[in-house]
């Protein structure tokens, strides 16, 4: 799994970070309409990242295909810079 944060930028678009590649799924248990994941998440970066969600930023978990361990650098994703 990897967790994406979005939040509003300086230039007050909308910009999305991937914060953290290749989490652990622990445990997962299905409710009405979604699913409910415990990750193991280092403590350092589920500090910094809850602080950034209280400022208003949304965290959002992607999945992965299972073969898929690559951690890769990437950029932040803007609708700007992907519709120019």
């Amino acid at each position: 799994m990897d967790v994406l944060f979005t939040y509003i930028a300086a230039d007050k678009e909308w910009a999305t970070d991937t914060v953290l590649q290749d989490i652990l799924v622990l445990d997962s248990k299905p409710l009405a309409d979604q699913v409910e994941l415990t990750l193991a998440v280092p403590k350092k970066a589920a500090d910094a990242y809850a602080l950034a969600v209280r400022k208003g930023g949304i965290l959002t978990v992607a999945a992965r295909a299972p073969s898929d361990h690559q951690i890769r650098p990437l950029e932040t994703a803007s609708f700007r810079r992907l519709f120019r």
